[in-house]
């Protein structure tokens, strides 16, 4: 095999087999260290036994016992795959939850009042005038420990 180089598209040196080259001082010298593939092929292979366990489960649950149970056992598998593979990520969302939950609510609320605002064809100065209106001794602008209300503006 020839050591022929180029270029591929996002400029990374290959050889002729458009393998990527490890950039290193030795190139010049005809020493070429090709990239290690950066698919986790561990990974790959536990997943695709685990989707021939499944199927294998669905299909004898199937045969045997009904579709009705092969749907409860191919639910059963997809759970207990997801504890055992996405366990941190699990982790994560359950203690995130109350704060992305609040903050799906807020977008929900923001969502349906420019929808009514909308509706009523309101613009921003007289949406701004209408809260000043009903708040008045509400805070509208903070500069250290400066506080300025609606009623001093």
């Amino acid at each position: 095999m020839s050591n022929v180089s180029g270029v591929d598209n996002n400029m990374n040196k290959t050889d002729i087999n458009d393998h990527k080259i490890k950039q290193s001082g030795d190139i010049e010298k005809g020493r070429i260290e090709y990239l290690a593939s950066s698919v986790p092929w561990s990974k790959v292979m536990v997943f695709v036994v685990a989707v021939c366990v499944l199927l294998a489960a669905c299909a004898t649950t199937w045969v045997f016992q009904g579709w009705q149970t092969s749907l409860q056992v191919l639910a059963i598998i997809i759970v207990v795959y997801v504890i055992l593979f996405y366990w941190r990520w699990l982790w994560v969302a359950l203690r995130t939850a109350k704060r992305d939950f609040s903050a799906l609510f807020c977008y929900l609320k923001i969502l349906s009042l420019t929808r009514s605002f909308s509706k009523k064809n309101f613009s921003m100065p007289e949406i701004f005038h209408n809260v000043v209106l009903r708040h008045p001794d509400k805070a509208c602008f903070l500069y250290e420990d400066e506080t300025w209300t609606f009623k001093q503006h």
